[in-house]
C-alpha cells in the first residue's frame, strides 16, 4: 500500500477544511510542492522539545484504532468561549482535530470513521465538567477524553485546591470507566495572565497528569512560545490579528493534538504502516 507523508495530509487537510490566515502562504497540492508543504506545516507547529507532547502508546486506546473498527469517537471536554461554542465555527479546536486524524489515519492504511465530540458550558469550572462527565461523556464509551480545563476557574477565582479536587473526581470516574485521557492545561493569553493567577491551577494539572500518568498537552507553554517567537501577535488590538491569532493556535493545537494520539494508537508520525 502506497503511504503519503503525514505532514503532507496534515497541511492538504488546513488548507483545504480551513480558512486561510494572515501570513501563511497557500499550500500547493502539486506532488512537486510536497517537501516544502511538510517544511512550513512542522514549522509553523513547531515546540521546544521540553513542552512537545510525548507520543507514548496508550493500550486502551491502540485497540480502539485500526480498519474494521466502530467509529473513533473523542470527547473533547472543557468551558466553551464565544467563539467555540457549539464547536461548529470552522476555526474551532474540535473540527480542525477531526479533520486532520481522519486524514492522517487514512494515510496510515486505517479506514476507520473519525467522530469528534465537544462537550461543556459556557464557563463551566472544573467541578461542573466533572458532572458532565457523568451525565454526557460516560455513555458516549469514548475511546479517548481530551479534558482541557483551568481557564474558567481561574476566571472565576475557584480556589486552586478545589479546582485541584475537582479534577480528581473526574480523572477518577474517567479511570474507573478505563477510558483514556488527555489533559489540556490553560491557553495562554498575555492579557487574560495579567488579570488572573494561572500558575497554580497549570501545577495542579500537572500532578493530576502526574498522578494518574496522563500525557498533558501543554497548551500555555506552547502559545507563549508561538506568541514570544512571533508567530502570532497577541497584544494586537486588532481584530483581524486576533482573529488569525486564534486560527493559528486552534490549528496547531489540532496539529500537536493529532500526533499524539496517533502515537497513543501505536502510529507515531515516524512509523509507516
Amino acid at each position: 500500500m502506497t503511504t503519503v507523508p503525514l505532514s503532507l495530509v496534515l497541511s492538504l487537510v488546513v488548507a483545504f477544511a480551513a480558512p486561510h490566515y494572515s501570513g501563511v502562504a497557500a499550500q500547493s497540492s502539486d506532488a512537486k510542492g510536497g517537501a516544502a508543504a511538510e517544511e512550513a506545516l512542522s514549522s509553523r507547529c513547531e515546540a521546544p522539545e521540553e513542552i512537545a507532547p510525548e507520543e507514548e502508546r496508550i493500550d486502551g486506546l491502540a485497540a480502539a484504532v485500526g480498519t474494521g473498527q466502530p467509529p473513533l469517537t473523542i470527547v473533547v471536554l472543557g468551558a466553551l468561549s464565544g467563539q467555540d461554542a457549539g464547536g461548529n465555527g470552522p476555526d474551532a479546536f474540535a473540527p480542525r482535530l477531526e479533520a486532520m486524524l481522519q486524514a492522517a489515519l487514512a494515510a496510515k492504511g486505517v479506514q476507520q470513521p473519525v467522530r469528534i465530540r465537544l462537550i461543556g458550558r459556557t464557563r463551566a469550572m472544573a467541578v461542573d465538567l466533572a458532572w458532565l462527565i457523568s451525565r454526557e461523556v460516560l455513555p458516549l464509551k469514548p475511546a479517548l477524553v481530551i479534558w482541557q480545563v483551568g481557564r474558567a476557574d481561574a476566571r472565576q477565582g475557584n480556589p486552586p485546591h478545589r479546582f485541584a479536587q475537582s479534577l480528581k473526581e473526574g480523572m477518577v470516574r474517567l479511570r474507573e470507566a478505563g477510558i483514556p485521557t488527555i489533559l489540556g492545561d490553560i491557553q495562554f493569553h498575555p492579557q487574560f495572565e495579567a488579570l488572573f493567577r494561572t500558575d497554580e491551577y497549570r501545577n495542579y494539572v500537572r500532578w493530576v497528569a502526574g498522578k494518574y500518568d496522563l500525557p498533558l498537552l501543554r497548551r500555555h507553554e506552547m502559545i507563549e512560545h508561538w506568541s514570544q517567537s512571533g508567530r502570532i501577535d497577541l497584544d494586537s488590538g486588532n481584530d483581524a490579528d486576533q482573529k488569525a491569532a486564534y486560527g493559528f493556535i486552534q490549528e496547531c493545537l489540532a496539529f500537536q493534538a493529532t500526533r499524539m494520539i496517533l502515537g497513543a494508537a501505536g502510529l507515531a508520525p515516524g512509523k509507516r504502516e
